[in-house]
């Protein structure tokens, strides 16, 4: 009797996160006589190649499966979760006009894949003219209901970056003309 060893899947995926499009590469260690492959990468993308890789398109959790197959027909498989995030993105605008003519009326942060937004706009002697937590928010350059002066205003953003959770500050000015 001749005992035969199992094939045994074994392989890393580089990176397995991060922002899309995520290019990911295999290192295959699998072990047995003989093997076969078969890569599904969870996106509906296969391979049969020994170390192939994978661009994920879309964020999402994508399970990245090896099986292997040797010369008797034994199989086993590994499989790795790839977890693809949405970049973030910020738009500041440097300047905007907020007098009603509908262009550039309100001081807006455009954003992507960002979460705990906060933001405050001071005058140049320090005073709070506005804050919000909300992304979608803005400023209408007025502050407690006056229209605040044509000039330059300083801004401290804080936000967390989605796929990381890691939080960020940015800090620049804006001005404000009517």
């Amino acid at each position: 009797i001749t005992e035969i060893a199992n094939p045994d899947a074994i392989f890393t995926a580089t990176p397995a996160s991060g922002s899309w499009p995520l290019d990911v590469a295999t290192d295959n260690n699998s072990t047995g006589t003989g093997l076969t492959y078969g890569w599904t990468f969870g996106d509906g993308n296969s391979s049969s190649a020994f170390e192939p890789g994978n661009i994920y398109q879309n964020p999402g959790t994508y399970p990245l499966t090896l099986t292997i197959t040797d010369a008797n027909g034994c199989t086993d498989s590994m499989t790795v979760l790839i977890s693809v995030f949405e970049p973030y993105y910020l738009f500041i605008p440097y300047v905007f006009s907020p007098n009603g003519d509908g262009a550039n009326d309100v001081f807006e942060i455009l954003s992507t894949g960002i979460t705990d937004f906060d933001i405050k706009i001071y005058d140049r002697w320090g005073l709070l003219m506005y804050e919000y937590t909300n992304p979608a928010g803005y400023w209408d350059g007025k502050r407690e209901g006056k229209e605040a002066p044509d000039g330059t205003y300083y801004y401290i953003i804080h936000f967390t970056r989605q796929y990381d959770n890691l939080p960020m500050e940015f800090t620049g000015t804006v001005t404000l003309m009517r």
